[in-house]
């Protein structure tokens, strides 16, 4: 933990669909999700990576999972978003599943979904961009 009242957590973001978050501007607006309205986290910055990566197979319209990274504009690299978020302690409710279940960072499985009902206890201090060469051709 970052101190007895705060616990840094991250959010995977869809880097594709980014130019309607930046519309929106960086504050964390709950969203409705399996275990209800809320800002959605979690402690493994792997996991905060394989969903901003695709759209988890549990989640997809199809048995495909879309991608949800993005590509550089000359289409040389990809790139994912990740937010570093700092959440009050007392805000953060644990819950138990995860659409992935293949994150492999020490982080118990059962813990790795965080939600925080009130976007204002939940602060975006960090964006990481996780860059990766594009070696397919289309």
């Amino acid at each position: 933990a970052f101190d007895e009242d705060h616990v840094p957590l991250y959010h995977g973001l869809a880097a594709n669909a980014f130019a309607g978050w930046a519309k929106s501007g960086s504050a964390f607006m709950a969203y409705p999700g399996k275990f209800g309205a809320g800002v959605y986290l979690t402690p493994s910055f792997q996991m905060a990576c394989m969903y901003a990566f695709r759209t988890p197979r549990t989640l997809a319209a199809s048995d495909l999972a879309a991608p949800r990274f993005a590509s550089t504009p000359d289409g040389r690299w990809n790139y994912m978003m990740v937010f570093q978020v700092m959440a009050a302690a007392k805000a953060v409710e644990h819950f138990k599943g995860t659409a992935f279940t293949d994150a492999g960072d020490g982080w118990d499985l059962e813990a790795q979904i965080s939600i925080v009902r009130d976007p204002a206890q939940a602060q975006i201090y960090g964006v990481l961009f996780c860059y990766f060469p594009r070696t397919y051709r289309d």
